[in-house]
Formats: structure tokens, sequence, C-alpha cells
């Protein structure tokens, strides 16, 4: 599949793309805590129709009518402002969480075991999900709980910290210990159908981790098997994952666009267009994405992955011709108005401003020798997160390009295949391949770490110095493309 084309993003002929800036403003305002803004919505919602009718005969040209070109100012900035106060609506909406008014919740995740208790997250009749510490027992995906414990509502976003702001954007409203609970043997409630199918997707997830286990590999080894191929990091040892960030590979322990692109690339490999039409060959292409996102539990960085490969596949406009930027757009857009507070996930930040840089800078790849496109790719990708990064971390991987370039084109997805290989036949040469890699990868890790200034450190990095690293990036972008693409001027 030829995802990057070498074309020319026309970001400003875009039919979705300049719906993002006022649905990103929206969202910023409903965070910041503007409600007062919202009173404008019944008058634009009013006017709306009137300017409708304007944009009709300005884009009609009428030759008579002398405001023509200033009715489409009018009509756009109508429909930003509209826009903008309809998308703070809607985060104001996910935002407000009340205290639940019924104590009956069931296991959604799968539990985590700390040092004197049990984590627990919890579906509530609501929709919403309730972090919840329990004494230590065994529980299931599935279970249900009766608690008399009231819990209190959430103060506002801005009020909390970092690590419950994180829950919040995964509609995780609160977190609160509960001593004394009832482990029911029917569902005191039915879940929505998506939430049914996440259900169960978890236990089939935890079914391939059940059978993991029962291999004669290590606990770390299963451990890094678990979060390369099922997402689950839980068991990762804080070490690995220090050694992941240091060596700039963290992107690997999350279920994430490059490892369905790993499958996508599989299925391709065993569906050759000479051998099936090209229509059925993308519907068994997108059923494998979705199958595969099923397996792993349908962690969030997946089902956007499978989204955007979905609708790069299944063109949702068959009547014009669209670009990548398009859809990737509408994907943000979907999710955007499932959840709008999606735009404080920093997974969601930086996988979409990954794909965006790759799109925008698509027609300057030019290499035609394979490991220099994956060079290219990944030095565009890691630029595009850059001062996202910083912003969040304030840290940077001095040698990222050294082990994703050796690590990510070969050991990974032959790790990932070992593994599903591992979890169908079980077969003992195949844990023997597997500690072979992981050595091989512990060792470029390894290497990586003994590297004088492995990691670069900026404090301070606020909003404003990350906003002018894009401007740079993209005013960098822009002059190098004039200087050394001529026809892409005008």
């Amino acid at each position: 599949m030829h995802l990057l084309k070498r074309n020319k993003p026309e970001l400003g002929q875009s039919p979705l793309f300049p719906l993002l800036p006022p649905l990103i403003a929206g969202i910023c305002l409903g965070i910041e805590g503007y409600p007062s803004f919202l009173s404008y919505i019944p008058f634009f919602l009013g006017a709306l129709p009137l300017l409708l009718i304007a944009m009709h005969f300005a884009s009609r040209q009428v030759s008579l009518h002398p405001f023509s070109h200033n009715l489409k100012r009018i009509y756009k900035i109508a429909c930003f402002v509209c826009i903008t106060c309809l998308s703070t609506l809607l985060t104001l909406h996910h935002l407000s969480h009340p205290a639940p008014q019924t104590h009956y919740g069931i296991v959604c995740e799968p539990p985590v075991t700390k040092q004197r208790s049990t984590q627990l997250v919890l579906l509530l009749e609501d929709g919403s999900k309730l972090m919840a510490y329990v004494p230590k027992d065994s529980f299931h995906i599935g279970q249900a709980l009766y608690f008399s414990k009231q819990i209190p509502s959430t103060p506002s976003f801005k009020e909390l910290d970092g690590y419950h702001q994180y829950l919040k954007c995964q509609g995780i409203y609160n977190s609160t210990y509960i001593p004394d609970y009832i482990c029911l043997d029917s569902l005191p409630f039915t879940p929505t159908v998506w939430e049914s199918v996440k259900l169960k997707a978890q236990i089939c997830r935890n079914k391939l981790e059940a059978i993991l286990k029962h291999t004669t590999l290590s606990p770390q080894v299963k451990a890094l098997l678990s979060a390369l191929t099922l997402g689950d990091k839980t068991q990762l040892s804080t070490q690995q994952k220090d050694e992941f960030k240091t060596a700039g590979i963290s992107h690997l322990l999350a279920l994430s666009g490059m490892h369905v692109a790993f499958v996508i690339a599989l299925l391709s490999f065993f569906l050759p267009k000479r051998w099936i039409n090209n229509t059925t060959r993308k519907i068994l292409l997108v059923i494998g994405t979705w199958t595969f996102i099923f397996i792993v539990g349908l962690p969030t960085s997946a089902v956007r992955a499978g989204w955007m490969i979905t609708l790069v596949l299944v063109n949702p406009f068959p009547t014009q011709q669209t670009s990548p930027i398009d859809k990737l757009a509408l994907t943000a857009i979907m999710l955007l108005l499932y959840n709008s507070l999606y735009l404080c996930d920093v997974g969601f930040q930086m996988s979409f401003m990954a794909v965006a840089g790759l799109l925008l800078s698509s027609y300057i790849l030019k290499s035609r020798n394979k490991f220099m496109q994956l060079v290219q790719c990944t030095l565009v990708a890691q630029i595009a997160v850059l001062p996202l990064t910083l912003w969040h971390f304030g840290q940077f991987p001095t040698y990222f390009i050294i082990a994703n370039l050796l690590l990510v084109p070969i050991i990974t997805p032959l790790l990932i295949i070992l593994t599903f290989l591992l979890l169908i036949f079980q077969a003992e040469w195949i844990c023997q391949a597997i500690k072979y890699l992981v050595d091989v990868q512990q060792w470029v890790i390894h290497l990586v770490q003994q590297l004088p200034g492995n990691m670069l450190f900026v404090e301070n990095f606020g909003v404003f110095k990350m906003l002018l690293c894009y401007v740079v990036i993209g005013l960098f972008t822009y002059t190098f493309t004039l200087s050394n693409y001529p026809k892409y001027r005008g």
C-alpha cells in the first residue's frame, strides 16, 4: 500500500482539515472553563440558515452583487464560531460527571495486583468508569460488584493532577478506595453495545495472556512480549520502561499505528493483487485489521490506527478525490466527537502529529532506496513529535534513530510474529527463537544507553515554546520545499 503518495498536500483545498481548528479551539475553551461563551450558540444556530443562503449566492459569483467575497468571509467566520461553540458545549458535557446514584460496577479491564490492594476499573451504569482499589482478591473481566461507599464528584479538569487528567481522558472520572463490596452472580445492568464488545475483547486478550504465562520463557521476556503484542504494560518493571525510554523506542510498548501497519503488511503479503480483485482484497484487509485490534483488547491507540487504515482502504468520499490528510482529519474529528478529552491524551497528540508530519512531507521523501526511506520517515516522525515530547516530558532521546533503525524494521516484527505463532502452536523452538531475538534487542538497548549524552534534557519548555517550535519547523519545511521544488510554488 502506498499510503505516502508523493503529491503536494493541498491543505487549502481540503474539505475536512479546516474543521479541525474550530473543533480544537472549542475543546480548549471547554477545558479552560468558559461556559459563558455558549450563550452565543442560539444566535449563530439561528443565523446559520441565512448565512447558507448568502453563501449560495456568493458561490455563484453573481456579478451584480458587490459583496460576494465579503459574504464568503462572513460565512466562514460564522461557521468557525458556531463549530467552536458547539465543540465547547460538547467538551463541557464530557467533563460533567456527577456522583453516581447507583453502586454497581462491572470489571472492564484486567485487574492489577498492588502491594496492599487490587486495582480495578469498574464500568458504571451511566457509562462512566471508576478506578477502584479494593482489598486483595481475585477478579476477572465481567465480574459484577456492589459497593456501598458514596463516590464524590471530581473537581474541575484543571484542578486535577497529571495522572487523574490522564484517567479522565480514558473515560475514568474518579478513583477511590472501596473497603467493602459484594460480588454478584449476574450483571446488575446491561452495558452498551460498544462496552459489551470491549468486554469480550478484554476477555479474549486475557486468554492469550494466560497462554503466554504458561510458556517456559522468563518473567521479564513474558512481560516484554505481553507489552509488544497485547499492549499490557502492567507487568513491565520500571527498569524495562526506562531502558526503552532512553533508547527512544517507547512507542514499541504501546499498540499503535506501527503494530497495525505490521499486520497490514503481513496480510498484504498473503493477499497479493494478482490472486484476488482489489475490492475483495480491501475488505479482507479491513476485516483482518479489526480482528487483530479486537483480540488485543481494543486499546484506544490501536482503534485510532484502525479507523485511519479503514478510511484509507475504504474511501468514504467515492464521488471526489480525497487525500490522506482528509482521512486523517476525518479520523480526528470522529474521535474528538466521541470523546473530546482525547485531545489531552499524549498518545493521541503524538500519533496524529507523527502521521501528519509524514503526510505533509511525503512529496519530499522521494528516495527509492528502502533503507533511506526508513531513515527519512524515522527522522520526520521524530521531528514532528519533538516539540510535544519536550513539552510533556522535558527530555528527548538523542540516539533514537540508531535503536529505531536496528530494531523496528526486523527485530520487532519478528518478535510479534513469533509471539502469535507461540500462542497458536506453543512450540519450544519458538521460545528459543524469541529468547535469541530478545537478547539482540537488549544488546542494542544497552549499546545506546552506554553512549554519552543519550538523553537531551530541557527545562521550562512551555506551550509558547512548543508552538514556536512548530512555527519554525513549518517555515523551514516551506522554505526548503520552495527552494528545492519550484513546481510547488504558488
